[in-house]
């Protein structure tokens, strides 16, 4: 093991043999591509980070501007990559009768949602005869039977272990639905007390021998989707700082940043323990962000660090503007100089480039010279 494999958040010498590749800075699941050296991050810390880093991007108020316009999985931009918002609940209005509402189990794929194929309870039928099917035509190919696929899709409740509940008090509390996505089982239902009818439902299809359905499917209609996001400003905080962090690492080497100064922040970042007092929402009329905030391309994501006053200061964007947060990386002693310029990383991540602000300043200045 090098005597330079020090993990900068846990300052502990690890074996960089198991990663196969560095951290990234900007996280690859919204566009990132620049990665600190094997040596920074231990496989430890990366095992650790990577439970945080999915919340960011499934649960936190980015993944719900991620799921209008990407990128998809690891960054992807192709459309068959692209990322999808949690299954949840979504209502459709009837074109012709407004006070004609269909609920169904669906998720959000760039904006647009898409149902799954699914059962749909009525609770108060005791004899459990009104149980209709909603099958997704997209997951439909061609040259399927589409009987076929439904006798299939009912066969599959049979082997049905578990599934995910989904609490939504919008719907009606005689409604359940059961659906299935990429082999994982979801409930909903208005509340918990409806549970247990909903699974009486579930246990009559697999126990039957046969079953009589209804195909559920409807005229077009509007859609609307109202999501529950667990969004823990903690966990998003922390990975926002991460980054950051990992910008200055990258940008001033580990030893810079293995400096006891930071172990403020470090431990906050690792260990999520103490007050958060490094992360804050930016205001659209702060200063430092009208300062860096055109500097990008459009719906970039970018970091810029600099010193402002006595403190080393971390601006972070996502989506242009949509999301901008500041980062107090450490505090200064009067007349001390850590960075002589601002540096900074932009994240083209729709046209899948990275820049340094210097890089970026050049490319501007060579376009506007032809």
């Amino acid at each position: 093991m090098e005597s330079n494999n020090i993990c900068i958040y846990t300052k502990q010498p690890h074996d960089d043999a198991e990663l196969k590749s560095g951290d990234h800075v900007i996280l690859a699941a919204i566009g990132g591509q620049r990665k600190l050296p094997k040596s920074y991050v231990s496989h430890e810390a990366n095992n650790y980070f990577s439970r945080l880093e999915k919340h960011f991007t499934r649960d936190s108020i980015i993944s719900l501007v991620r799921q209008f316009e990407g990128p998809g999985k690891r960054g992807k931009l192709n459309i068959k990559k692209a990322s999808k918002s949690k299954v949840n609940v979504m209502v459709s209005q009837h074109p012709d009768d407004e006070s004609s509402y269909k609920y169904s189990l669906g998720y959000l794929e760039l904006g647009k949602p898409y149902a799954i194929n699914q059962f749909i309870f009525n609770l108060d039928d005791t004899n459990k005869n009104n149980i209709l099917t909603s099958l997704n035509p997209i997951l439909i190919k061609a040259d399927d039977d589409p009987q076929q696929v439904l006798l299939s899709f009912i066969e599959s409740v049979k082997k049905m272990e578990n599934y995910i509940l989904i609490l939504d008090e919008n719907m009606p509390e005689n409604l359940a639905l059961f659906g299935e996505l990429e082999n994982k089982w979801f409930l909903a239902i208005n509340s918990n007390a409806k549970e247990s009818l909903a699974l009486d439902f579930i246990k009559h299809i697999q126990q039957s021998k046969s079953v009589t359905v209804n195909d559920s499917n409807k005229s077009s209609s509007q859609v609307s989707t109202h999501q529950s996001i667990s969004f823990d400003f903690d966990i998003t905080s922390r990975v926002i700082a991460k980054m950051v962090f990992n910008f200055l690492a990258l940008e001033k080497g580990q030893e810079f940043i293995l400096n006891s100064r930071f172990d403020s922040i470090r431990n906050w970042i690792y260990t999520g323990e103490g007050e958060n007092n490094f992360v804050s929402i930016m205001e659209s009329d702060n200063m430092m962000k009208k300062r860096f905030g055109t500097l990008y391309p459009d719906r970039s994501h970018y970091i810029f660090i600099t010193q402002i006053d006595r403190e080393l200061v971390g601006l972070i964007g996502f989506y242009g503007s949509t999301f901008s947060f500041s980062v107090k990386l450490t505090d200064l002693v009067p007349g001390e100089i850590l960075l002589n310029d601002v540096c900074g990383l932009i994240c083209d991540w729709k046209n899948r480039k990275e820049y340094s602000l210097m890089e970026y300043v050049l490319q501007l200045t060579q376009s506007h010279g032809h």
